[in-house]
């Protein structure tokens, strides 16, 4: 049986590389039927824009921050429930 462990494993492994076609169908499917690594997928994915996007030297942290709150409420987030640097 796939297991929460295995499937973020994959889902943080995606990150890094290109799954095998058996990994991504096998993680496709749990993440169909698993809401708890359904929602551990996109809370990884908006960690990743969130550095993308604070590791651009050329922004200020008026663009950053405003960056920030606009991915936040694009995953249906509250941006003023995250304290402010």
């Amino acid at each position: 049986m796939f297991m929460c462990s295995s499937a973020t494993r994959l889902i943080s492994d995606a990150c890094d590389r290109r799954l095998a076609v058996r990994e991504l169908v096998t993680l496709r499917f749990h993440v169909t039927i698993c809401p708890h690594c359904r929602r551990y997928r996109q809370q990884l994915a908006v960690i990743q824009r969130l550095v993308q996007l604070c590791t651009g030297d050329h922004l200020s942290p008026e663009a950053v921050s405003a960056s920030v709150r606009r991915v936040l409420k694009r995953q249906g987030l509250d941006p003023d429930a995250f304290p402010r640097s």
